[in-house]
């Protein structure tokens, strides 16, 4: 269904397919000759050039696709800057509820040139639904008895069925004391929580003397959220404090306090302080600092402390300060190694870092270089320990021989003899006597040795 609207009338009334509009323009008018907007024309010139023809709008929904089309002819020497939109209706229009109108889809501003046409497209729902051509950008809202400014031409489909309101969400709400009995004198504070859909108004009702007959004694804004009410009861009270909650007039929850001077009065609890985190501390140490190439590096990491989520091991090994990891050691405080073995070729700056919880906490470097060979260890001299030199061997002298001297004849050696003793001779070896002998009994002549 095709639909083309010149509006008509200076401030005159046309019903269009059960829609009211308020239209602008003389059918007798003059061709627009200049841009009251620039280049572009006003809303009152574009008004005026679909009073005359000059502008027309035609309309061609198509609800089998769920879209409509909108074809825009402008024989007028301005531009005009027009949007396509399309609403979900909820029943039939009322200028008084026009504002419940759901925005469906839009085009958004699309400036049509002068002498030219054009065509806008937008969705429309599956159930009844408005669409409007504005000037100038279309409202997501349209407000309740509000004659529409800017709207140059509009109409709808689906009549006979309207789309469904979403359920509402429930409202709910909570309402809590900081004692269910208290002292006369004490205060007590009411905590009210406000969860759900649409809530326009929110108040605090008290009734102290258990009559049924509530005031109003805090009220907060429309929509969600959490509010404390605080109130130092009278001293010479006692009885029931009966608190309710309401939303947009409707009580939603309530709670009573008793209020007795046999109630103990509210000891707030002790304030407990967080236990103090021991810091996080961290070191990094290579088992060597210059290391030929082929060779092991290793490196061992110690981390404490609390809140350790992360350990983990970078290297850089280019000097471009791009660290890549090579390990990781989980959670929790520890002392790890980390060992490999460097490529032969390879000499430079071995870099590492020591990652804890995402933050670098040590780095160390180690030197790769043909010239850091191992020490090479010098032994000391072996010194021989001095020789043994045994003591010399003295051979026991041999027992002198002792003559016998009887006194009266030649000397003869014990034992034997032809003396006067008259005993029978032996013979006996001959004696080598020195003059360093001494022989016992003997006298010393000084005369040189002498044989026997």
């Amino acid at each position: 269904m095709k639909k083309t609207l010149p509006l008509i009338g200076l401030c005159s009334l046309t019903l269009v397919a059960g829609m009211t509009f308020f239209t602008s323009g003389d059918p007798a008018s003059a061709a627009i000759e200049t841009c009251d907007a620039g280049s572009d024309m006003s809303y009152h010139q574009a008004k005026e050039a679909m009073a005359s023809g000059e502008l027309s709008l035609t309309y061609n929904p198509d609800t089998s696709a769920n879209r409509v089309t909108v074809n825009i002819q402008n024989n007028t020497p301005c531009s005009v800057p027009l949007s396509l939109s399309t609403y979900r209706m909820f029943g039939p229009y009322d200028p008084a509820t026009q504002s419940q109108q759901q925005f469906y889809a839009g085009t958004g501003v699309f400036n049509v040139a002068a002498n030219s046409g054009a065509t806008l497209e937008a969705d429309i729902p599956t159930c009844a639904a408005q669409y409007d051509v504005w000037y100038g950008s279309a409202p997501q809202v349209i407000p309740d008895n509000e004659v529409y400014g800017s709207i140059m031409f509009g109409d709808h489909v689906r009549q006979d069925q309207y789309c469904q309101l979403p359920p509402a969400t429930p409202v709910t709400a909570t309402l809590s004391a900081n004692a269910s009995c208290i002292v006369p004198g004490a205060t007590v504070q009411f905590t009210a929580n406000f969860a759900g859909g649409s809530i326009g108004s929110k108040t605090l009702e008290k009734d102290t003397n258990a009559d049924g007959a509530y005031g109003e004694v805090a009220s907060w804004g429309p929509g969600p959220g959490t509010h404390v009410y605080t109130e130092v009861t009278d001293a010479n009270y006692s009885g029931i404090y009966s608190a309710r909650l309401m939303a947009d007039g409707t009580e939603i929850v309530r709670t009573n306090v008793t209020v007795d001077a046999s109630c103990a009065p509210v000891v707030p609890p002790p304030v407990v302080p967080p236990p103090v985190a021991a810091p996080i501390t961290a070191n990094l140490a290579p088992e060597s600092v210059c290391i030929v190439p082929g060779a092991v590096v290793s490196f061992t990491a110690n981390v404490n402390g609390d809140g350790i989520s992360s350990k983990t091991l970078e290297k850089d090994t280019n000097a471009d300060g791009s660290f890549g990891e090579v390990v990781a050691w989980g959670a929790g405080a520890g002392t790890h190694t980390y060992t490999e073995g460097l490529d032969a070729s390879y000499t430079g700056v071995y870099t590492a870092r020591l990652m804890v919880n995402g933050n670098e906490m040590s780095r160390q470097n180690v030197t790769v270089d043909t010239a850091c060979g191992p020490a090479v260890v010098v032994p000391p001299p072996v010194v021989p320990p001095p020789p043994v030199v045994p003591p010399p061997v003295v051979p026991p002298p041999e027992p002198p021989i002792v003559p016998t001297n009887t006194g009266d004849g030649p000397i003869t050696p014990r034992g034997g003899g032809s003396g006067r003793s008259g005993g029978r001779s032996t013979p006996v070896q001959p004696v080598v006597i020195t003059t360093t002998d001494f022989v016992p009994g003997l006298p010393d002549t000084g005369l040189p040795p002498r044989r026997r």
